[in-house]
């Protein structure tokens, strides 16, 4: 598989806003641009700062010939609650903050421009005992394969040797990453 980073061309604005948004680059840390207030509900936890939602939005192009490939997004971290749209049906939904998650792209693709619309929920705060940040804080790639091979090639969990995800409680191995809205 091919990765490509999507770091530039997103815009970030408060959920709910309807001026545009500012141009960012990832990563990105959405609640620094917010003021500093002794009535933040996180207090020194937060660093004084007031949490918001946040939405990020960027475009993706994908020609004709290349919409039957494998299109596979990778959130490497999303302060919190990360909800991913695609040309307005939701994709996923990824709860926590601190681990990366994988998106399918195939059933909300088509050819042309796509609308990526990425939500951070950050408003209910305290929700952290730290500083978290809140937003897209991690770097962001797609993964692309062609003919569409996703089950045998996308991206798995493993160690860094090469061996095989740890047991989990049911006894079973987790064998994929990509994450379905529940």
């Amino acid at each position: 598989m091919k990765a490509t980073p999507l770091l530039t061309d997103w815009t970030c604005r408060h959920l709910g806003d309807t001026a545009p948004g500012k141009t960012v680059t990832l990563p990105h840390d959405a609640m620094l641009a917010e003021p500093r207030t002794a009535l933040s509900a996180g207090g020194t936890n937060t660093g004084w700062y007031e949490g918001h939602d946040y939405e990020y939005r960027r475009t993706l192009t994908v020609p004709e010939n290349e919409l039957a490939d494998t299109h596979i997004l990778e959130f490497e971290g999303v302060y919190h609650n990360a909800e991913v749209w695609l040309n307005g049906q939701k994709a996923a939904f990824r709860p926590y903050g601190y681990t990366n998650f994988y998106v399918d792209c195939a059933p909300y693709l088509h050819a042309g421009e796509n609308e990526l619309r990425v939500i951070a929920r950050n408003a209910d705060q305290p929700n952290s005992r730290w500083y978290s940040g809140a937003g897209i804080y991690r770097p962001v790639q797609l993964w692309t394969a062609s003919g569409g091979a996703r089950k045998d090639h996308r991206p798995r969990h493993g160690t860094p040797d090469g061996g095989r995800p740890a047991r989990h409680a049911a006894g079973e191995r987790r064998r994929g990453c990509i994450y379905p809205d529940p």
